[in-house]
């Protein structure tokens, strides 16, 4: 799965989340930081749109991954980063599918 098919399943997610939240949901750019730009979406709220997410895309997401925030800067990502961390656990679950 592309990063691009990712950001139109994660721009559908988020974009639902704030729908039925009541909030305001910015254009979904590459480069919007949903953890600083949009709306109350916070961590209470990443878990939630990271089953969705898994859901929406067919695959799992670990429990211990935090797709929002960068693993070894500890920032919060851009969607573009967002999915492109995405596409890479995919990846390597595939490839790990594969070895066995």
């Amino acid at each position: 799965m592309s990063p691009a098919e990712i950001k139109d399943a994660l721009s559908e997610v988020i974009t639902e989340i704030q729908t039925n939240s009541g909030l305001n949901c910015p254009i979904l750019e590459n480069s919007i930081v949903p953890a600083n730009d949009i709306p109350s979406f916070d961590s209470k709220v990443w878990l939630v749109a990271t089953t969705m997410l898994a859901s929406k895309i067919e695959t799992e997401i670990p429990d211990d991954e935090n797709i929002f925030i960068g693993k070894e800067s500890n920032k919060p990502m851009s969607l573009e980063e967002i999915c492109e961390f995405v596409a890479k656990i995919i990846e390597l679950k595939k490839a790990k599918s594969a070895a066995a």
